[in-house]
Protein backbone atom coordinates (compact mmCIF):
# COMPACT_ATOMS: atom_id res chain seq x y z
CA UNK A 1 0.00 0.00 0.00
CA UNK A 2 1.26 3.24 -0.87
CA UNK A 3 0.51 6.73 1.52
CA UNK A 4 -0.13 9.48 -0.78
CA UNK A 5 2.47 12.95 0.03
CA UNK A 6 -0.83 14.23 2.59
CA UNK A 7 -1.42 11.72 4.33
CA UNK A 8 2.53 11.05 5.35
CA UNK A 9 2.60 15.47 6.18
CA UNK A 10 0.15 14.64 8.41
CA UNK A 11 1.16 11.83 9.74
CA UNK A 12 4.61 13.89 10.09
CA UNK A 13 2.84 16.58 11.81
CA UNK A 14 1.06 14.64 14.68
CA UNK A 15 4.70 12.57 15.48
CA UNK A 16 6.33 15.72 15.88
CA UNK A 17 3.98 18.07 17.61
CA UNK A 18 2.01 15.67 19.63
CA UNK A 19 5.52 14.47 21.60
CA UNK A 20 6.42 18.80 21.54
CA UNK A 21 3.08 19.49 23.65
CA UNK A 22 3.99 17.63 26.63
CA UNK A 23 6.98 19.28 27.50
CA UNK A 24 6.76 20.99 30.34
CA UNK A 25 6.99 24.72 30.01
CA UNK A 26 9.51 25.69 32.71
CA UNK A 27 11.92 23.52 31.22
CA UNK A 28 12.16 25.46 27.96
CA UNK A 29 11.04 28.62 29.14
CA UNK A 30 12.41 30.86 26.35
CA UNK A 31 10.93 31.27 22.70
CA UNK A 32 9.55 28.04 20.87
CA UNK A 33 8.03 27.67 17.58
CA UNK A 34 6.53 25.25 15.24
CA UNK A 35 6.48 26.33 11.73
CA UNK A 36 5.19 24.91 8.36
CA UNK A 37 6.15 25.52 4.99
CA UNK A 38 6.20 24.93 1.17
CA UNK A 39 9.76 25.33 -0.94
CA UNK A 40 11.28 25.33 -3.84
CA UNK A 41 14.87 24.37 -4.53
CA UNK A 42 17.36 24.75 -7.72
CA UNK A 43 20.62 22.98 -8.06
CA UNK A 44 21.95 24.82 -10.80
CA UNK A 45 22.58 28.97 -11.03
CA UNK A 46 21.32 28.89 -14.46
CA UNK A 47 18.38 27.13 -13.85
CA UNK A 48 14.60 28.41 -13.51
CA UNK A 49 13.46 28.66 -9.88
CA UNK A 50 11.92 25.49 -9.01
CA UNK A 51 14.12 23.86 -11.19
CA UNK A 52 17.44 21.12 -11.83
CA UNK A 53 19.26 21.02 -14.99
CA UNK A 54 16.87 18.68 -16.69
CA UNK A 55 14.13 20.90 -16.12
CA UNK A 56 12.52 18.80 -13.54
CA UNK A 57 10.56 20.60 -10.68
CA UNK A 58 11.67 20.14 -7.18
CA UNK A 59 9.51 20.95 -4.27
CA UNK A 60 9.34 19.90 -0.90
CA UNK A 61 6.91 20.48 2.47
CA UNK A 62 8.72 21.14 5.63
CA UNK A 63 8.18 21.03 9.45
CA UNK A 64 10.81 22.47 11.93
CA UNK A 65 10.78 23.29 15.61
CA UNK A 66 12.47 26.36 16.99
CA UNK A 67 13.99 26.78 20.33
CA UNK A 68 15.56 30.27 20.89
CA UNK A 69 17.62 30.72 23.90
CA UNK A 70 19.00 34.49 25.00
CA UNK A 71 22.44 34.68 24.85
CA UNK A 72 22.87 38.59 25.61
CA UNK A 73 21.12 41.88 25.25
CA UNK A 74 19.27 41.27 21.84
CA UNK A 75 21.13 38.48 20.27
CA UNK A 76 19.94 35.04 20.86
CA UNK A 77 20.63 31.96 19.24
CA UNK A 78 18.15 28.91 17.46
CA UNK A 79 18.63 25.93 17.43
CA UNK A 80 15.95 24.45 14.69
CA UNK A 81 15.87 20.77 13.49
CA UNK A 82 13.78 20.13 10.58
CA UNK A 83 11.90 17.17 8.18
CA UNK A 84 10.77 17.43 4.99
CA UNK A 85 9.19 15.57 2.26
CA UNK A 86 10.07 16.14 -1.23
CA UNK A 87 7.21 15.83 -3.52
CA UNK A 88 9.57 16.02 -7.33
CA UNK A 89 11.64 15.01 -8.66
CA UNK A 90 11.14 11.91 -6.41
CA UNK A 91 9.40 11.25 -3.59
CA UNK A 92 12.17 11.14 -0.42
CA UNK A 93 12.51 12.37 3.41
CA UNK A 94 15.10 15.14 4.50
CA UNK A 95 15.81 15.54 8.16
CA UNK A 96 18.44 18.16 9.48
CA UNK A 97 19.51 20.86 12.02
CA UNK A 98 20.41 23.99 11.73
CA UNK A 99 22.42 26.91 14.53
CA UNK A 100 21.46 29.92 14.00
CA UNK A 101 22.18 33.23 15.61
CA UNK A 102 19.60 35.69 15.89
CA UNK A 103 19.81 39.85 16.27
CA UNK A 104 16.99 41.79 17.13
CA UNK A 105 16.90 45.46 16.19
CA UNK A 106 13.41 46.73 18.30
CA UNK A 107 13.30 47.83 21.63
CA UNK A 108 12.67 44.69 23.23
CA UNK A 109 14.40 41.27 22.40
CA UNK A 110 12.03 38.80 20.66
CA UNK A 111 10.01 41.95 19.05
CA UNK A 112 10.52 43.83 16.53
CA UNK A 113 12.67 43.48 12.60
CA UNK A 114 15.59 40.66 13.45
CA UNK A 115 18.11 39.20 11.03
CA UNK A 116 18.85 35.40 11.54
CA UNK A 117 22.56 33.73 10.14
CA UNK A 118 23.49 30.67 10.20
CA UNK A 119 24.59 26.99 9.20
CA UNK A 120 23.76 23.44 9.28
CA UNK A 121 23.45 19.94 7.71
CA UNK A 122 20.76 17.93 6.70
CA UNK A 123 20.10 13.80 5.20
CA UNK A 124 17.94 13.34 2.46
CA UNK A 125 16.98 10.68 1.13
CA UNK A 126 16.79 11.26 -2.82
CA UNK A 127 18.82 10.18 -5.01
CA UNK A 128 19.96 13.26 -7.31
CA UNK A 129 23.06 12.84 -9.74
CA UNK A 130 23.22 16.92 -9.47
CA UNK A 131 23.70 17.08 -5.43
CA UNK A 132 25.99 14.13 -5.90
CA UNK A 133 25.78 12.92 -2.00
CA UNK A 134 22.92 12.77 0.82
CA UNK A 135 24.57 14.70 2.97
CA UNK A 136 23.74 18.15 2.81
CA UNK A 137 25.73 21.46 4.12
CA UNK A 138 23.05 24.36 4.90
CA UNK A 139 24.39 28.37 5.10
Amino acid sequence: MRINVRSRFLILVLLLVIPLSFLPSTALADQQEISVGYGLGTLNKNADPGHLHSGDYYDFVQIAYGYEKLLSGKFNILVEPFVAIVNRPQSGLDGGLTLNGRHYFGHENYTGLFVTAGFGGAYTSVDLEDQGTHGLFIL
